[in-house]
């Protein structure tokens, strides 16, 4: 992915995990411009926060409909 990174190949790549974390300082991915690193926050939108409490929501009711 680098050697594609560098090249052009692949023209910009959104990374959100790493193989190892945190990142070792220096890294590679760090240097190019056509990076962006998240620390586990892509999934942090508006959206994604409404799935998950209706996820919950609805566990929780499940949980009370399961026990009445």
């Amino acid at each position: 992915m680098i050697a594609a990174l560098r090249s052009g190949k692949i023209a910009h790549a959104g990374l959100d995990v790493f193989t190892v974390e945190p990142m070792p300082a220096g890294h590679v991915l760090t240097t190019l411009p056509n990076v962006t690193l998240s620390a586990h926050s892509a999934f942090r939108t508006p959206e994604a926060n409404n799935n998950l409490i209706d996820a919950a929501l609805n566990h929780c009711r499940r949980i009370v409909t399961e026990h009445n």
